[in-house]
């Protein structure tokens, strides 16, 4: 088989597993916040906390062995995928302990980061144990953007070091970019650098309200509706120049919100009502985030509701989760909304932006709207 044929075997399996898991509610798939502490200070983070807003918040990061304790029991209930993420996961004193025991437990591995701390910290530890993946997010095209975004005048070339480490890897390499109002005029020299590492870049153009604790004030960076919608085209016009002469491989619409490709609004990959249905992904199916300080979530932007794995136990915080989702429902302006069809407001996102399940979030109704108008979808 070609390669093209191997990674599209290799997909469909997967599609099929995870398809499994959703039906059996195994938790297959994990997102673990080792940490709210970073390395740099970017502008529009969500999660970001410094260590006075750490101890203001009353909670502890869990330590290495706490961590471990809770993965022995999410591989005894199903877990195959780990993601590690933060903050930036790389900054914990005891990341090579945590990462070791996790891959000694046979898991898959992959760490969401900045790349700045990949060849100065861990080239030895991934050499020997190669992750399954890394998702590298960058936020600027040059030292002086990193300066200003992220607070960290060096990052820009440790990033470029971190990249070209992980790139020589054995390892899985993705690359996005976190698109804000600094730096949206650079998509076309980010999709460069990108590509001088591999033909792909996703981007994000969506900035998160920041979480309860955390002190980023977002709206000096976040695009507005039509903004959001120019970044998206002019990705697409990127990715067609790309492929002009190959257009078998051209993807059908670039860009994602919380995952979800824009192309397939609304529309459950799998093709199972699974409970609860109102979430179209497999957050609380298959699918879990346990945050900085040990609470478990459907998944990143659920503020409520929580499960505690390490006071109930792992299987029991697993199983006890979808039921605390049964009364969900999407709010009332959706139900009489025109641009219903395209909306991709879930649950979660419209707790995360307006503090409630009941309340439709203004700016996501602004870009739903947007699309609609262009008719782009």
């Amino acid at each position: 088989m070609t390669e093209d044929t191997n990674i599209v075997a290799a997909n469909r399996e997967e599609s099929s597993l995870t398809a499994r898991a959703e039906r059996d509610h195994i938790p297959l798939v994990g997102m673990i916040e080792l940490t709210a502490k970073c390395n740099f200070n970017c502008k529009m983070c969500y999660v970001h906390m410094s260590e006075t807003e750490i101890t203001a918040s009353n909670a502890k990061e869990l330590t290495a062995q706490q961590w471990l304790h809770i993965a022995e029991q999410a591989v005894e209930a199903g877990t195959l995928n780990l993601t590690l993420s933060g903050g930036e996961p790389l900054v914990r004193d005891d990341f090579e302990e945590i990462y070791t025991g996790l891959v000694m437990m046979g898991l898959r591995v992959s760490i969401n980061t900045n790349a700045s701390l990949l060849a100065a910290k861990y080239e030895r530890l991934f050499s020997k144990y190669p992750p399954t993946e890394i998702l590298v997010t960058l936020y600027g095209a040059d030292s002086e953007t990193y300066s200003r975004v992220c607070g960290n005048s060096a990052g820009f070339d440790n990033v470029i070091k971190g990249l070209e480490f992980a790139s020589a890897l054995p390892t899985r390499l993705g690359i996005r970019a976190t698109l804000i109002k600094q730096n949206k005029g650079q998509l076309k020299r980010l999709r460069d650098i990108a590509y001088s590492f591999k033909k792909d870049l996703d981007i994000n153009p969506f900035i998160n309200t920041p979480l309860p604790g955390v002190s980023t004030n977002v709206e000096d960076c976040r695009l507005d509706a039509a903004e959001i919608v120019d970044v998206l085209e002019e990705n697409n016009a990127l990715i067609a120049e790309l492929y002009k002469n190959n257009a078998q491989s051209k993807p059908a619409l670039s860009g994602s919100f919380d995952g979800i490709e824009l192309d397939k609004l609304g529309v459950r990959t799998q093709g199972f009502d699974i409970y609860p249905g109102i979430l179209k992904c497999q957050a609380s199916k298959s699918m879990y985030q346990i945050k900085w300080d040990g609470k478990m979530y459907p998944c990143v932007s659920f503020l409520s509701p929580y499960t505690s794995p390490l006071e109930e136990g792992f299987k029991e915080a697993w199983d006890r989760l979808p039921g605390l989702l049964k009364d969900l429902r999407r709010p009332k302006k959706c139900f009489t909304c025109e641009y219903s069809d395209r909306c991709v407001i879930c649950p979660a996102r419209a707790q995360a932006e307006t503090g409630s399940f009941d309340e439709a979030p203004e700016n996501i109704c602004d870009f739903v709207k947007e699309i609609a108008t262009r008719n782009i979808i």
